[in-house]
């Protein structure tokens, strides 16, 4: 009896362990098995497979703070945003792929500046604290730029491309290099 229990286990929660299947696929298709012994073991199942995943690094939880400052920290960065990677738990009437709508990659940040340099053909450099490295990318000039206390606010523009603004002076056009 005990083996015949274990095989029509097996049998329900083969499809849910199939390879290739989302990590929590597994555990929300126990959710749908009626008898209670066998939603128990499937469960079990599906937490253990969880656990090796992790161990292994093939699975990891994120939350939206870590995704808000890992967006942030690679603002400029030619690369999908973490957003678009991040399924929200949705109910069983939407699509499974439903994304997270509620985190975005910013549009503009504010960052402080710690260093400023000017280079052999007059374009400006700057070093901020998080250690971004940001290049002035067009031909403005800002004037003098004192090293202490300097904000930029850094927002995204036409074609993929930035504008710096600092303090009130006039935009300038920068790419991200580091």
């Amino acid at each position: 009896m005990r083996i015949a229990f274990l095989s029509a286990l097996a049998l329900c929660a083969a499809p849910a362990f199939a390879q290739g299947a989302q990590p929590l696929d597994k555990v929300y298709a126990c959710a749908a098995m009626t008898d209670s012994a066998a939603r128990l073991a499937c469960y079990d199942a599906a937490v253990a497979g969880l656990k090796q995943a992790q161990s292994a690094g093939e699975v990891g939880v994120v939350s939206r703070d870590q995704i808000q400052k890992a967006e942030k920290d690679a603002f400029g960065l030619q690369r999908p945003a973490l957003a678009e990677l991040v399924e929200k738990p949705v109910p069983a009437t939407a699509p499974a792929t439903q994304k997270a709508a509620d985190v975005q990659s910013p549009d503009k940040v504010t960052l402080a500046i710690s260093e400023v340099s000017k280079g052999p053909d007059g374009r400006y450099r700057f070093t901020m604290e998080n250690g971004q490295v940001w290049r002035q990318t067009d031909e403005a000039t800002l004037g003098g730029l004192s090293q202490k206390g300097l904000t930029a606010e850094i927002r995204k523009a036409a074609l993929g491309t930035f504008m710096m603004k600092i303090g009130n002076r006039t935009a300038i056009r920068v790419k991200r290099v580091e």
